[in-house]
């Protein structure tokens, strides 16, 4: 079975090989760059195939150090632990509440300066009224 060209001409082969060989000279630089193409992806699927292998083995030693993987907690453990939490808990509570008393003497303070800089502007211009 012949096909038709674009030109008009019939031939035998099929218009739709890419990868065949062409009887004209421009089809083989896109077999090259095809081929590259492919070369670096099966280059990088190799690389990244050995970078998940190295990674599991790497997990697996891991968890060998570690008693299997499971992590043992003992009742005295978890004991440590929450008086621990405790007593961060007290220290977190004790500062929050030097905070506040430093924030309430701050407060203080301002409104003093305030009060005496009113007193300042609000008298005469003649009479001398300067804090001590």
């Amino acid at each position: 079975m012949g096909y038709i060209s674009v030109h008009g001409q019939m031939s035998y082969e099929s218009s739709h090989g890419t990868f065949r060989n062409a009887r004209r000279g421009g089809g083989a630089g896109f077999r090259i760059l095809a081929g590259l193409v492919g070369v670096v992806i099966l280059t990088a699927l190799i690389a990244i195939s050995l970078a998940v292998l190295r990674l599991r083995t790497e997990i697996y030693d891991l968890q060998d150090s570690r008693g299997g993987g499971t992590a043992q907690v003992t009742t005295g453990d978890l004991e440590k632990l929450r008086s621990e939490v405790a007593g961060a808990l007290g220290r977190t509570a004790a500062a929050l509440d030097q905070a506040r008393e430093e924030a309430a003497q701050d407060r203080n303070l301002i409104k003093e300066a305030l009060a005496r800089l009113m007193r300042c502007i609000s008298t005469r211009p003649g009479e001398r009224s300067f804090p001590d």
